[in-house]
């Protein structure tokens, strides 16, 4: 990540932490993406990160199989993308482009880590990939437009593997809702109700009784029926071609 694109997730949001600023996230919570953006705690230092180190020239190396795999041709897009209203940013990796006449310019975005973790944020479906992965395409596809995003994801094998995100109008609007929301946190200087007792006692240090609350419950709920309602939508139209 370069200095430019740090300094600009420090006073802004990037679409990689839509999901953390819901509440929704497994890699940190909303309270520690407060205290970043309230000055609390600094972002992480990446510079010296083995994996953001490998993640450009393996994205190179990459972008060959992703456009037969696609059968379009990708341009890197260095634009910043940014909301009329809120502190929402994108800096898209890629955008795609049918060999022919195709206007439209879908989002690639690649994910080269090779870690566990690698695992559990990608399925077998055509569009199984974890909640954070999903919001940032849908944040995406609402600051650039795009109507598709295609996500490759390299995981251990190693194994390429390519997943479609079509845009969704109602998750852009509960996206737009909570980022309003926390980033109204963050301009009145009003912590988030903590997700653990850990950011518990560090909101309430002068209570020690450990009691944790669920962060952001309704938007965590709305999206777990998404998901079950994508679901059997699969499974109605696996049905229906059967």
């Amino acid at each position: 990540m370069s200095d430019t694109i740090a300094q600009s997730h420090k006073t802004a949001i990037g679409c990689s932490k839509i999901a953390q600023a819901l509440g929704l996230s497994r890699f940190g919570s909303r309270f520690e993406l407060w205290q970043m953006h309230t000055g609390r705690i600094e972002p992480p230092d990446l510079s010296s990160d083995l994996r953001v180190a490998l993640g450009e020239p393996m994205e190179d190396v990459l972008r060959p199989f992703v456009e037969a795999r696609l059968d379009r041709d990708l341009r890197r897009d260095h634009k910043v993308y940014q909301h009329t209203s809120l502190p929402l940013i994108a800096h898209v990796d890629y955008r795609a482009t049918k060999r022919g006449s195709e206007k439209v310019r879908p989002v690639v975005d690649m994910k080269t880590s090779l870690g566990f973790g690698a695992r559990h944020r990608f399925g077998e479906g055509e569009d199984e990939v974890d909640d954070d992965v999903l919001l940032q395409m849908q944040g995406y596809m609402l600051l650039t437009g795009a109507e598709v995003a295609y996500v490759a994801a390299l995981t251990p094998g190693p194994e390429l593997r390519t997943y479609t995100i079509e845009s969704d109008r109602e998750l852009h609007e509960m996206i737009l809702d909570g980022l309003h929301d926390y980033w109204q946190l963050v301009q009145s200087d009003t912590p988030p109700d903590p997700a653990n007792e850990v950011e518990a006692r560090m909101r309430w240090s002068s209570h020690t009784d450990g009691k944790a609350l669920d962060a952001d419950a309704d938007t965590a709920a709305l999206l777990r029926h998404y998901a079950s309602v994508k679901r059997q939508l699969r499974e109605l139209e696996k049905t229906e071609k059967g």
